[in-house]
């Protein structure tokens, strides 16, 4: 798994367009688009191969100590936000699962987001 089709996976599951996840500028970022962003970062540390410095240049990061910052970040929402938590769990089981059965999960699990579903608590 890459993460270009982690990052597809979780704004797919966020309902966030993947350019607003992968932007360099901080400016008018909604609140769904970082939870996605740091949740995508999360899965790519944990799921793939790549150094943190790979993670950092794929998502426009400066350096790869805002990679383990958005980790720390993604852990604790999961720990205190229990809708993020339940669509981190989404996420990650798509990721996790192989290419074959991916396509019977999404025909399974409704991808509806609203923005009032994911609040940082």
């Amino acid at each position: 798994m890459t993460a270009c089709e982690i990052t597809d996976i979780v704004c797919n599951v966020l309902g966030v367009p993947v350019d607003d996840v992968r932007q360099k500028t901080r400016k008018d970022r909604a609140d769904r688009v970082v939870f996605a962003r740091f949740a995508a970062i999360s899965l790519c540390r944990s799921e793939t191969s790549l150094s943190l410095i790979a993670i950092a240049k794929f998502f426009k990061l400066k350096t790869h100590a805002t990679v383990l910052n958005s980790v720390a970040a993604c852990n604790n929402m999961v720990e205190t936000n229990p809708t993020f938590a339940g669509l981190f769990a989404l996420a990650t089981r798509l990721v996790v699962a192989p290419e074959w059965d991916r396509f019977q999960l999404t025909e399974f699990y409704p991808f509806v987001y609203s923005p009032e579903t994911v609040q940082d608590e």
